[in-house]
């Protein structure tokens, strides 16, 4: 079956037989078939592989791109917030765990053992995401996005302590 992506959706990607494993953390280019195989997320095969920048460091995302690979890669991906414990009880986004940018180097281990792992990180307005995504990519983190800031999410916060649901949670 076939069907198109908007702009920014995730798709699954199958690489060509013997291309070798993109490095984790670099950016690459896809050109995929036409065909696209209906799932969730969509599959496609990749035809063609360009290396856009290796080891890219943080990408900046939107909170919808953010839902998506919280959906898609749940247990191997690690939403955080990283306002102070007073902006995060004041209203957070659901399923975003609480550690301040002022004490991340000191906490990110034992929030993040594997520095393979996907980290999305959030704060106000960008700036301290941004400069927490920095600090744990010189840690070593491989896989740093960066949603911005709580100011241009759309949905409903969660107040309190309780990080609540991940999206695609009950």
């Amino acid at each position: 079956s076939e069907s198109s992506l908007a702009k920014g959706e995730l798709v699954s990607v199958t690489m060509p037989q013997g291309a070798p494993a993109p490095t984790v953390g670099s950016l690459f280019r896809y050109e995929i078939m036409d065909a696209i195989r209906e799932s969730w997320p969509p599959q496609a095969s990749a035809v063609k592989i360009d290396e856009i920048k290796s080891a890219a460091g943080p990408l900046i995302i939107s909170f919808d791109t953010a839902e998506d690979i919280l959906m898609h890669l749940g247990e191997n991906t690690h939403f955080i917030d990283v306002r102070t414990a007073e902006e995060y009880i004041s209203g957070h986004v659901s399923g975003a765990k609480n550690i301040d940018v002022a004490v991340i180097r000191s906490e990110i281990a034992t929030a993040v053992p594997e520095k393979s792992d996907v980290v999305i990180l959030y704060c106000r307005s960008g700036n301290r995401s941004n400069q927490a995504a920095r600090m744990l990519q010189d840690m070593g983190y491989s896989v740093l996005l960066d949603a911005g800031g709580i100011i241009s999410f759309k949905g409903d916060v969660v107040q309190g302590q309780d990080p609540g649901p991940l999206p695609g949670q009950p």
